[in-house]
C-alpha cells in the first residue's frame, strides 16, 4: 500500500520488488505512518479500482484518493530498482503472464536457465501474434516514478531514505532492516541468464522506466 505520513506531509509509493514491504513496515513502526488505503478501492459495482498495495500517483489522483491540491502539499517518494533485476525476480519467483505485480500466490521456480528466462520474458512482455489473436495481451509495466519528487533506489535504500526524510523535513532517522536476497534467485543475477534476445525484449517493454528511472542493462546510469 502507499504509505502516508500526514504529520510530515510525506507520501511513499510502494513499487513492487523494490524492498517496499520492508520500507513500509519501518515507516509505520518507527515514524507512525499509516497505509493510505486500508483495503482495495472498489466502484459502486464492486469492481476493483485500485489495489491495496501498489498504486501510482496518477492512479491515486484519478481515483480521487488524493486531490491535486493535496498532492501539491505532499513530498512524494517512490522506490525503484533496475527493471532487468525486477523482471528476473519475477521469473525466479515463478510469475506467469497472468500474475499481476504482487504475485501473492506464485511458487519459486526450481530450475533457472537462460532458455527459461527468455521464454518467460517473451510470454509476459512480448506476446506473439498467435497469443494476441487468442486474446492474450503483453504485460505493460507501470511507471511508479511518474510525477514523484524523489526516488529511493533499491541498490541504496538506506542512503536514499535518509535523503528523502531530510528533504521532507523529518529529523528522526528511520532504520531499515537488512534486506535479504530473494531465495528464489538462488544466488543468480539477471546477467547470468540474459540472452541478447531477452535483453532486447526487456529494453523494449521497459523503455520508459529504464529512461526515467536511470537504469540500463549495465546498471545505474549517471
Amino acid at each position: 500500500m502507499a504509505i502516508i505520513c500526514r504529520d510530515h506531509r510525506l507520501l511513499v509509493l510502494q513499487t513492487p520488488h523494490t524492498g517496499s514491504s520492508s520500507l513500509g513496515r519501518a515507516l509505520r513502526q518507527q515514524l507512525g505512518c499509516a497505509p493510505l488505503l486500508p483495503d482495495y478501492l472498489r466502484d459502486d459495482a464492486g469492481r476493483v479500482i485500485l489495489r491495496r498495495k501498489h498504486q501510482t500517483l496518477p492512479q491515486l489522483i484519478a481515483a480521487g484518493v488524493i486531490t491535486p491540491d493535496e498532492r501539491a502539499q505532499l513530498f512524494v517518494v517512490a522506490g525503484v530498482r533496475n527493471p532487468f533485476d525486477i523482471v528476473f525476480t519475477q521469473y525466479a519467483r515463478g510469475f506467469t503472464v497472468d500474475d499481476g505485480d504482487d504475485g501473492d500466490d506464485v511458487s519459486a521456480r526450481a530450475d533457472l536457465s537462460p532458455e527459461g528466462f527468455e521464454r518467460f520474458v517473451k510470454r509476459r512482455y512480448a506476446t506473439g501474434l498467435l497469443l494476441r489473436l487468442a486474446g492474450r495481451k503483453a504485460t505493460v509495466p507501470a511507471d511508479y516514478a511518474e510525477g514523484v519528487d524523489f526516488l529511493i533506489r533499491f541498490e541504496s535504500m538506506q542512503r536514499d531514505l535518509d535523503a528523502a526524510l531530510q528533504r521532507a523535513g523529518v529529523s528522526q532517522r528511520v532504520e531499515l532492516p537488512h534486506v535479504n536476497a530473494t531465495p528464489a534467485r538462488q544466488g543468480r543475477s539477471y546477467r547470468d541468464l540474459t540472452t541478447s534476445r531477452t535483453r532486447a525484449m526487456i529494453e523494449r517493454a521497459w523503455a520508459v522506466e529504464l529512461a526515467s528511472w536511470g537504469y540500463s542493462f549495465d546498471g545505474q546510469e549517471g
